[in-house]
């Protein structure tokens, strides 16, 4: 009976429950006195830990979400973290509306609407879906957190844009909220190519507040790329200096390319840390007045042509 158990509790980040044990066949007086001998470790009502197995923070939400009853999943911050999307911290978990709201170690949000084709299972752990999880996000949260979390999953392709926005739209009742911060956070995303990085989205959200259109992301010119460009005014801007070369080889071959762009009449600008971490204001005046220029310039030459 113990070996069924230690194979149980190995899938289980070291937990089992009450019913499991019963289902088992466990006798109520055997798990009492597993518990009095130490093979069990009582963690919250009807959840134990296997004796002398360490405690850790994944471990902390799965017993939550056991505690909780048939239905309870990872949410909010906790689905995030559980994606990388965010820093692991309070434990927060997602039940059927109906369902009792109070628990010791998490906080508890009610819905009615999580289907099942919001939940998956994430390192043993049930979870929100990405899409699922930045909406949820989008109601607790600020906006620029919000705006990071979108970005990192969009370009790490955890999920579609497609995806979030007919799930947005699914989910956008009346009252709900968040969702017009999620829709402002999504506008800045177009079809096309996905950016290499987070960094890149929030250059293209600086230049959008300062009120420049929208660039046109991971464009190729012959055989090399600019992250962010406008092709008409030959006006680029690179995020090089956020990305690790590795060797000799590939700084000469990043050198190259800038050389071989500019010969062939690029603008090229490099976002600093200060450009992300601030409002870009430096950055996106840089590249105002190069599209300006440009358009200038384009101008002149009709005329002059004319």
């Amino acid at each position: 009976m113990q070996r069924e158990l230690k194979r149980i509790t190995r899938r289980q980040w070291s937990l089992v429950t009450r019913g499991q044990l019963l289902t088992l066949g466990v006798s109520e007086r055997m798990i009492d006195y597993w518990l009095e001998t130490g093979v069990l470790e009582r963690v919250l009502r009807g959840v134990y830990r296997a004796g002398g197995a360490p405690r850790s923070w994944r471990q902390d939400v799965l017993a939550a979400c056991f505690a909780a009853g048939p239905g309870a999943v990872a949410s909010h911050r906790t689905a995030a973290a559980l994606y990388d999307l965010t820093k692991a911290g309070a434990i927060e978990i997602s039940v059927p509306l109906g369902r009792g709201s109070r628990s010791s170690v998490a906080t508890v949000h009610r819905t009615r609407d999580l289907s099942s084709a919001d939940v998956t299972v994430v390192e043993r752990i049930p979870v929100t879906r990405p899409a699922r999880t930045l909406i949820d996000l989008s109601a607790v949260l600020p906006i620029s957190a919000v705006e990071d979390a979108v970005d990192d999953a969009l370009c790490r392709r955890l999920v579609t844009l497609d995806r979030l926005r007919k799930r947005l739209d699914d989910l956008a009742t009346n009252g709900r909220p968040g969702v017009s911060d999620l829709r402002r956070v999504l506008d800045a995303w177009l079809e096309g190519a996905i950016p290499a990085t987070v960094a890149e989205m929030r250059v293209v959200r600086r230049l959008l507040a300062h009120g420049l259109p929208q660039p046109e992301r991971q464009h190729e010119v012959g055989r090399w790329h600019i992250d962010l460009a406008y092709p008409d005014a030959r006006v680029g801007i690179e995020l090089d200096s956020f990305r690790w070369h590795g060797t000799r080889r590939a700084f000469d071959r990043a050198r190259a390319r800038y050389n071989s762009l500019v010969a062939l009449g690029w603008v090229l600008f490099s976002a600093t840390t200060e450009d992300l971490r601030g409002d870009g204001a430096g950055l996106c005046h840089l590249v105002a007045a190069a599209l300006a220029g440009a358009t200038s310039q384009t101008r002149f030459a009709g005329s002059y042509l004319s």
